[in-house]
């Protein structure tokens, strides 16, 4: 696996995707509303860092429906979807991902949920110091061509709201809600991650700290810059 591929494997480990907001959308039904207002072409900037890796890479809105919305994770050399959908206690995560070396389909990677259940980003009026939200998701690994059968891996995302604080980043000051997330693996210790995130008003990831308990190096996410 390459080492671009590598990376984006580690960020959508530590953060499972992590939904944009953008201005007010037009569009109607449960993604209209306080959790988060969607709308299509919003684009964010992201420097991500994983040991001694760092790239660059961008997130933007492609599809906006009624009921959820689709995101594109761009990197120089990979990328992949994520489709999210609107419930009316919070946004989950349908594929969880689809990888793929940008102009070359036959080394994709798909990440298929198996099932999944609580939500990732809760309603707005959830979102205060204390509160406390568990997700859980299986997905499985298919590889084009690959000789063998990957067994599913369960994840269990919990999180807790430990206040607001100012956050710089590249992109600026921004107010934000400091949240810890730890997530396990069923039988994978190696893949489990604790850390921090700071996420703004309406939904935007500002920064993204995370520990693995295996090797202990910190796995960093920034915002560069932000595009509604």
């Amino acid at each position: 696996m390459s080492k671009a591929i590598t990376v984006v494997l580690v960020a959508y480990l530590v953060l499972g995707g992590f939904p944009l907001a953008g201005p007010p959308s037009a569009v109607a039904g449960a993604c209209d509303n306080s959790i988060v207002s969607v709308k299509a072409g919003t684009t964010s900037w992201y420097r991500t860092t994983a040991g001694d890796s760092s790239l660059a890479y961008t997130v933007r809105i492609t599809e906006v429906s009624e009921s959820g919305f689709t995101e594109r994770h761009e990197f120089e050399n990979a990328m992949f979807d994520v489709g999210w959908r609107c419930l009316p206690d919070g946004l989950r995560a349908l594929d969880r991902a689809m990888f793929g070396a940008r102009g070359d389909s036959t080394k994709s990677v798909k990440f298929e949920t198996v099932s999944a259940s609580g939500v990732h980003f809760p309603v707005r009026s959830r979102w205060i110091p204390g509160a406390t939200w568990t997700e859980s998701y299986t997905v499985r690994l298919a590889i084009p061509n690959a000789p063998m059968v990957f067994p599913p891996l369960t994840f269990t995302n919990r999180y807790q709201v430990v206040g607001r604080e100012r956050v710089a980043v590249l992109a600026g000051s921004f107010d934000a809600f400091k949240v810890t997330i730890t997530e396990t693996s069923e039988g994978h210790p190696g893949l489990n991650q604790s850390g921090h995130l700071w996420v703004a008003d309406g939904g935007v990831l500002v920064k993204a700290e995370t520990r693995n308990p295996d090797d202990g190096k910190l796995h960093r996410v920034e915002l560069v810059k932000l595009q509604r």
